[in-house]
């Protein structure tokens, strides 16, 4: 947080980000796809979702503005692994690893609050996981 108590990410996303204009229905990313960028909702309504093995979608949350996300492949270095598209026109700021870096530099209290949304995201994924596993096993007993 700055002097002010706001928090950074969403400020370094104003400032240093590009925004991507996206109408209903457009994919920001695709899952298993490399991940070059991470993301912040500027504007409008996206959903995140996995692709299951027999074609069917599982949302996994619903985005709306101020919330970032494409963190945990972008800083793994591995591929999505989930999609995102948009659920109404909206707008995304964007930022790719170069931009990133050069943040990185400029502010240190960044690279702690980036540290804590990952947190907070795995934490997430986690439960998620859970809950799948959960109904999975319900439906097996039944």
């Amino acid at each position: 947080m700055n002097q002010r108590g706001e928090k950074q990410l969403p400020l370094l996303f104003e400032q240093y980000g590009k925004i991507l204009s996206c109408k209903k229905g457009q994919s920001i990313y695709i899952q298993d796809y490399e991940a070059e960028a991470f993301y912040m909702v500027k504007r409008g309504t996206l959903r995140s979702f996995v692709m299951g093995g027999d074609g069917r979608e599982i949302t996994l949350e619903l985005l709306s503005p101020g919330k970032v996300f494409g963190t945990v492949s972008f800083f793994s270095g591995t591929n999505r692994i989930a999609s995102v598209a948009a659920l109404t026109d909206a707008e995304v700021l964007v930022l790719n690893h170069k931009t990133l870096q050069q943040c990185f530099g400029e502010h240190y209290r960044l690279v702690v609050e980036v540290i804590q949304t990952l947190g907070v995201t795995t934490q997430f994924l986690v439960s998620q996981v859970e809950s799948l596993t959960i109904i999975s096993a319900d439906s097996q007993l039944s």
